[in-house]
């Protein structure tokens, strides 16, 4: 059976007869969890949208499945011996439900992991409450039982789905107010709010993203139906766009006049010869109810409009109910009308709209984005381009400061002009890019040309180089490696290379592996022909022929040499051993001459290494000992306290408080200091400023504080020492090792037992 637990940002459904022990965390653009795992044998991590699925030999082991949406392809899982540590990245940026201020959500499921926190975690601000914003308005509030209700109820609903954290479109609510008071007494017309964060079926079917392009849910009950709809700023606006949504997808015209009265602003016309409720008619108003933005669909009555000869037949009509594009025959039922319009009315060359885009991969019609300073003769040349490939290519023109999104085309993007060929605006779309070096119309026309021809290579996916500095960040003489350069600064060479590969800098693999790698470049600065470079394959296209060894989404660090044999011949080598210095060292040696001609030197280094940390460890013990006989002596002649009868448990008290103790399920405010026994300080609200808030007696917090402050009173002081059952056990805690003894320096503010609040 299945086992759920909600906290935060995540349910866990876990193939077990208890739920895992997580240590979770995260920040604006990544979940961190950490989770025992039984796992002996294969383990692999599978990522859906809302779904992590852990798979020990074949078969579930557990399944997680998220409040929020993550991005798969650059998420991944790695398991270290009993541990499995995950980053997931988030769809959606935010800093909302961190679990810091509502303890209840993880009682008896979750720990934080605080050092986790103090490094990622920014300022912190509260939720958006959308539902306390409309309590009293004529929104509705619905979740998915409300939802089905509305529409077995309705004829339209028109539905704000938005997240608790998202406030991009906060300032349009107030136009959903006006509105739905306004249509208050049309029939058959609701207006509503859904938390999509917790309505996960919903988010998806409606799709609902936080983002600044404002959308409503426009639901069409009857015709079984729904398109997103803009979200007009004012109430006046959005109630004209209901009744236009809700009006007949098919206006009847009897006259040129009646097209003007019947369209709407930045829409084409489009106009249906034929009779009522044919085919043909029923398509129409399909179509019509479902491009309400871009088109007005009428039903000819008595009226044929200049151009068309023959019944039935679908026409783009100007202004002056002229016909400037006809469609007829079987032409209607083999034409998608969507492209077939789109590459009617759309200019070769017209400026860039991300709402453009998007109807342009709808209708399968690839688009060239072009940067581009501002030159009216400039653009009059490309102009004339564009118009060579109407109806095959769009050209889009943007500004030269909005280059969004191209960052990792490995373009130069400091200077213009910049062309890029897509068909979709997703991040991880084939892009086909031209830089300044290139980008001339006269290049511009072949590379399209070699586009729709099928000959061109994708500008692959790769990090921007930085001019300032050549090392990754943190690690000296470690050469930031990126895609656009790999070819020709490690495959295509001829000097020994070596290749760190890697998935975020913030995974546990590569955090563990850091002073390895710091001490295998150390090392190896030593043999000059060699050369050490790292590469991050969540940032960088993952080349399957080249890595083909290699899990795109696996999260390992791994080592790839390039070297030349005895025969001169060059070679590729992955190493699979145990990921420590003496043994990456050794496998250089095997199979890299250059590294074993200058090993003498290479063995000098590991010497002046070893013979730091041997210093390094001595001094830490020196002071380890100091530390330890101060925090044994600080508890000298004070009061003591056995709270636990088998002492695991032992308060000495520095101050005295007064009036009573705290009865359980009192909600307490401390100030504390954790230590562990060698003095060393792992956590300190004393040092945040930030006062501790937990209710006494619920497990919030771990044996030791929850009986330890029982037999406090306000104002005490006090030095409590938890034996490791009483603290994190055999299972440690972020920086607190397993079986740990803490001592924590820890003082009552105050506190409210339950019956005080009432």
């Amino acid at each position: 059976d299945y086992m759920k637990v909600v906290f935060g940002v995540l349910v866990l459904i876990a193939v077990a007869s208890a739920v895992p022990d997580i240590t979770w965390a995260q920040n604006i653009t990544h979940l961190f969890l950490s989770f025992d795992s039984t796992c002996n044998g294969h383990f692999k991590a599978s990522f859906e949208v809302d779904t992590v699925t852990l798979q020990c030999n074949g078969e579930e082991a557990a399944r997680l499945v998220l409040r929020d949406d993550i991005i798969p392809e650059t998420s991944s899982c790695f398991k270290k011996g009993r541990k499995t540590d995950c980053v997931l990245s988030k769809a959606s940026e935010h800093d909302f439900d961190r679990l810091a201020f509502d303890k209840k959500a993880y009682q008896g499921a979750i720990r934080l992991d605080w050092d986790k926190f103090e490094s990622t975690v920014g300022e912190d601000r509260d939720e958006e409450n959308h539902e306390e914003f409309f309590d009293g308005s004529l929104v509705h509030v619905l979740d998915a039982t409300t939802y089905q209700e509305a529409r077995e109820k309705n004829n339209f609903l028109i539905i704000f789905p938005n997240f608790p954290y998202c406030d991009k479109c906060s300032s349009r609510r107030k136009a959903l107010v006006d509105a739905a008071k306004t249509m208050q007494d049309q029939e058959g017309v609701l207006f509503g709010y859904i938390n999509v964060l917790e309505e996960r079926a919903l988010r998806h079917q409606f799709g609902a993203v936080c983002h600044y392009d404002c959308k409503l849910i426009f639901v069409d009950v009857t015709n079984n139906m729904h398109v997103t709809m803009p979200f007009e700023y004012t109430g006046e606006d959005l109630v004209a766009k209901v009744e236009r949504y809700t009006s007949p997808a098919l206006a009847s015209i009897d006259s040129a006049d009646a097209i003007a009265t019947a369209s709407h602003p930045d829409t084409q016309f489009m106009l249906l010869v034929d009779e009522p409720e044919t085919d043909l008619y029923r398509r129409m108003a399909a179509f019509a109810r479902m491009h309400r933005e871009d088109a007005t669909v009428g039903l000819a009555s008595g009226f044929i409009p200049d151009g068309v000869t023959t019944s039935p037949a679908v026409t783009l009509v100007d202004s002056q109910g002229k016909a400037t594009a006809v469609l007829t025959g079987p032409a209607i039922s083999s034409t998608n009308l969507t492209d077939w319009m789109l590459k009617h009315i759309v200019s070769p060359f017209t400026p860039f709209e991300y709402a453009l885009t998007s109807k342009l991969e709808k209708a399968n019609l690839p688009y060239g984005v072009l940067y581009l300073e501002e030159d009216a003769e400039v653009d009059a040349g490309y102009a004339k381009l564009a118009s060579e490939f109407d109806g095959k290519l769009i050209l889009l023109r943007n500004g030269q400061d909005s280059k969004g999104g191209l960052e990792n085309l490995g373009l130069d993007l400091l200077a213009l002009p910049v062309f890029v060929i897509s068909s979709s605006s997703s991040y991880d779309a084939d892009k086909f890019g031209l830089s300044q070096a290139t980008a001339t119309p006269a290049q511009v026309k072949t590379h399209i040309q070699a586009y729709l021809a099928g000959s061109l290579t994708p500008t692959r996916m790769t990090e921007a180089v930085n001019p300032d500095s050549r090392d990754v960040e943190g690690f000296p003489g470690l050469r930031k490696m990126v895609y656009s350069q790999l070819h020709s600064a490690i495959v295509a060479s001829s000097t020994d290379q070596l290749l760190i590969l890697f998935k975020h800098t913030v995974s546990t693999p590569w955090q563990k592996a850091a002073k390895t790698i710091t001490q295998l470049v150390r090392c190896l600065q030593a043999v000059p022909a060699l050369e050490v470079s790292a590469m991050d394959h969540s940032k960088n296209y993952h080349d399957p022929d080249l890595f083909s060894a290699i899990d795109k989404y696996e999260d390992k660090v791994r080592f790839v040499l390039w070297t030349t044999d005895d025969k001169g011949d060059r070679q590729q080598l992955l190493y699979t051993g145990k990921r420590a210095r003496k043994n990456i060292l050794a496998w250089l040696k095997k199979h890299s001459q250059v590294v074993a001609q200058h090993w003498d030197d290479v063995s000098a280094v590991v010497k002046t290494i070893s013979d730091e940390v041997k210093a390094a460890k001595a001094q830490a013990e020196e002071e380890a000992k100091q530390k330890a006989e101060a925090v044994a002596k600080a508890t000298e002649g004070l009061e003591k306290v056995a709270v636990s009868d088998d002492e695991g448990v032992v308060k000495h008290v520095i101050t005295s408080g007064e009036g009573d103790m705290p009865a359980p399920g009192a909600m307490v405010t401390a100030h504390y200091t954790g230590r562990l026994l060698d003095g060393s300080v792992f956590d300190s609200s004393v040092k945040r400023d930030e006062p501790f808030q937990f209710t006494l007696g619920q497990g919030q917090v771990i044996k030791c504080w929850d009986q330890g402050f029982a037999t406090m009173r306000k104002g005490e002081k006090a030095y409590l020492t938890c034996a490791p059952d009483y603290a994190y056990g055999e299972r440690g805690s972020g920086s607190i090792p397993a079986n740990s003894v803490l001592q924590f320096e820890v003082e009552l503010l105050e506190f409210s037992n339950p019956r005080d609040e009432l």
